[in-house]
């Protein structure tokens, strides 16, 4: 989840590959606690791959927005 200070979470990214500056006791918050990190694609990295391919504006989000058209939770 991304923020911008503790308890701040507000929007999601998705990684592909390892980010050890996002996790905890990276550098990239100055106090040291990283962003929360959950899930994994099941099926489909080819999409995920595609999607960072993807064109971004200034802010860093996709144009056009690409929408998740289904999340499925397992157990």
């Amino acid at each position: 989840m991304a923020r911008r200070s503790p308890n701040s979470a507000t929007s999601s990214f998705l990684c592909i590959g390892d980010q050890a500056e996002l996790g905890c006791a990276g550098k990239r918050n100055p106090e040291g606690q990283g962003f929360v990190a959950f899930g994994q694609v099941a099926n489909g990295m080819d999409i995920v791959k595609n999607i960072q391919l993807s064109s971004q504006g200034e802010s860093q989000r996709l144009l056009p927005p690409i929408p998740f058209v289904m999340v499925v939770r397992k157990e």
